[in-house]
């Protein structure tokens, strides 16, 4: 052609290709919505891969007895976790292993014996997947501390120093550890006829309680604590009972006083004090009194111990004189191996006449 580019001429065969072709291509966009210059084929992109999340909870601050761990999972995670992959540390042990639904498992974790301490619970992250074969990415793990060992009641102390009198007397407890408010008096059982009051904690440790022994009586003051009744601030109890006991003399001691002479007396007489109760070396001269009613010069010898409930005294009236030697023993002279004193006043009057000839 004249005045233009030349164009290859084509065979018929080849025209044909081209046109089946242009066809393919033309159906092609029509199935993908449209033939436009603008229009483009939509690829569906491939889902994102969510890792399944673990939360482990259940713990407590401190703890003696088996603790209940739940795992939740932000996913169902299949069959895929199992008690393999609870990885407990520090002598706890794991067992009890729940499926509670498809995101909720529960362990039961544990503490060593007699022990204390932090035991560690960790799970990989690992260790388990989803559905979509998504395994987790996050490791997860908790500590739980524990004391498992009991408290104990290292002594119950008497303030009484060997047998107790009247007077009340103080007892001390001492624990192995702080017991916190678990100890109360209604867990002291006080025997023998005595009384409990004025329960004090005096520290986390120590408590006392004043006891009042019965009055007129002699025994002994039982004071027990059971077992189980107190508590560690981890919740362990005691494995222990305690008994103690105090003895107690709240008798006061008395005497009878007696002469040796037969009617009225001519000369010396021989006065016997005889005790209820030993009185050790209390009774002394000086608790003697002897007031003669007539006649002057007589005198009073010293005390001559016979026994530990017997004591003597020679009494030697005035010469010369018609009377009567009254012999008595003040309140408060004499006291018992216990420290009762005498609360009463002993009296006893003899008959004297020791005029020349009578």
């Amino acid at each position: 052609m004249t005045g233009g580019v030349r164009q290859p001429r084509r065979s018929p065969a080849a025209l044909g290709a081209l046109g089946a072709a242009a066809l393919a291509v033309a159906a092609m966009l029509s199935a993908c919505g449209g033939g436009g210059s603008d229009s483009v084929a939509a690829v569906p992109a491939a889902a994102a891969v969510v890792p399944p999340v673990l939360t482990i909870s259940g713990t407590s601050s401190l703890t003696s007895a088996p603790v209940t761990l739940s795992f939740s999972f932000s996913q169902d995670v299949g069959t895929s976790f199992t008690i393999d992959d609870v990885v407990v540390g520090n002598g706890g042990v794991a067992s009890a292993f729940t499926k509670v639904d498809a995101t909720h498992y529960t362990v039961l974790l544990t503490p060593p014996a007699a022990g204390s301490g932090v035991i560690s619970v960790a799970v990989a992250g690992s260790a388990y997947a989803n559905a979509t074969n998504g395994a987790g990415t996050t490791n997860s793990s908790v500590s739980q501390a524990y004391d498992t060992v009991p408290p104990t009641l290292l002594s119950l102390n008497s303030s009484a120093a060997g047998t107790t009198t009247g007077s009340a007397f103080t007892v001390t407890f001492t624990f192995s550890e702080d017991v916190g408010t678990s100890f109360t008096a209604d867990d002291v059982v006080v025997g023998g006829g005595a009384v409990a009051s004025a329960f004090t904690k005096v520290d986390a440790s120590h408590y006392t309680l004043l006891i009042t022994p019965p009055t007129s009586a002699v025994g002994s003051a039982s004071i027990s604590v059971a077992k189980g009744v107190f508590a560690d601030i981890a919740g362990g109890t005691n494995a222990a009972a305690y008994v103690a006991a105090q003895a107690y003399d709240t008798v006061a001691p008395t005497l009878v006083p007696t002469s040796s002479a037969v009617g009225t007396a001519s000369g010396p007489f021989t006065v016997t004090f005889t005790f209820s109760e030993d009185v050790g070396t209390s009774f002394t001269d000086a608790d003697v009194s002897v007031v003669f009613t007539s006649g002057s010069g007589g005198s009073v010898g010293a005390v001559t111990r016979v026994s530990a409930t017997q004591a003597t005294v020679l009494v030697t009236p005035p010469v010369g004189a018609v009377g009567t030697a009254n012999v008595s023993v003040a309140v408060g002279s004499f006291a018992d191996l216990a420290g009762n004193s005498n609360v009463s006043t002993f009296f006893g009057g003899q008959s004297y006449d020791t005029r020349s000839g009578s």
